[in-house]
């Protein structure tokens, strides 16, 4: 019997270690997954094409060859930028867009025909982006403190662990520009690469379905997915964008990320 005891202790003292490990391992908040989502650490810029295939309820496609160029600075001023390759009769359409914390958006559209760029409003960040169910907020990156999040749960979804997260927007205004009334994220725990996104409008119903796939590690940590799918469940159209050729670390510098480079 002593033996027996003396046995257990251990067992039961390894348990309790354990289990006080377990229960004092950090958290993360939602706001601290949301503004991981999609960030690559170590990664400073990124340059890659993309191919995006609209196609509409009836079945019409249309198909634009794009570059695109991001970059990220330790502030957390995150910069986009993507120009039109084909077709010939939009080649050299651009958009710009600066997200700085703590600081309004900035989303720039330079069309030839107009000849000079022209800025997104706020209620305009939520219309089409170049005829795509995409819209020019979906392109730049998620403002955090625009938004009430939380952490609803986590759960598989296609085989990966994923957190879900609900966000709210913070205010009216905010609410009006975007559209939606609240998104909810699927986010891969093993990388924070988004896996699906689901808009809801006004009336609370989805409006929009982003499914997000075919993750790469671009650098040692760092994923970025290569396919992504935007369904406008009111239009019954969809959108799918592909990306290849993705280069990062190439040393694009800040001035690039600047209005009067989106005429050249």
């Amino acid at each position: 019997m002593y033996s027996k005891l003396r046995f257990l202790i251990p067992i039961l003292l390894l348990a309790l270690v354990c289990g006080l490990a377990v229960s004092a391992a950090p958290t993360l908040s939602a706001d601290e997954i949301l503004s991981r989502m999609d960030r690559m650490e170590g990664v400073n810029d990124m340059t890659c094409q993309l191919r995006m295939v609209v196609t509409s309820k009836s079945g019409q496609t249309q198909i634009r060859n794009m570059t695109m160029y991001t970059k990220g600075k330790a502030d957390g001023t995150q910069f986009v930028f993507v120009k039109v390759d084909l077709p010939a009769l939009i080649k050299g359409t651009s958009m710009l867009s600066i997200t700085r914390p703590k600081q309004a958006g900035e989303t720039w559209l330079y069309l030839p025909a107009l000849g000079k760029p022209k800025r997104i409003t706020a209620s305009e960040s939520g219309g089409s982006f170049m005829g795509s169910d995409f819209s020019y907020q979906d392109m730049g990156t998620v403002r955090t403190e625009d938004y009430t999040s939380k952490l609803l749960r986590t759960e598989k979804l296609d085989g990966d662990e994923v957190y879900v997260i609900e966000s709210v927007p913070r205010t009216e205004e905010i609410r009006k520009a975007s559209g939606f009334s609240r998104q909810i994220w699927w986010i891969r725990t093993s990388n924070f690469t988004r896996a699906k996104a689901e808009f809801y409008d006004q009336s609370k119903k989805v409006a929009k379905v982003q499914l997000s796939s075919k993750p790469v590690e671009v650098k040692t940590g760092a994923w970025f997915n290569t396919l992504m799918e935007m369904s406008n469940k009111g239009l019954g159209s969809k959108t799918e964008v592909q990306f290849s050729n993705v280069r990062v670390n190439t040393g694009v510098k800040d001035e690039f990320f600047v209005v009067e480079n989106m005429k050249e």
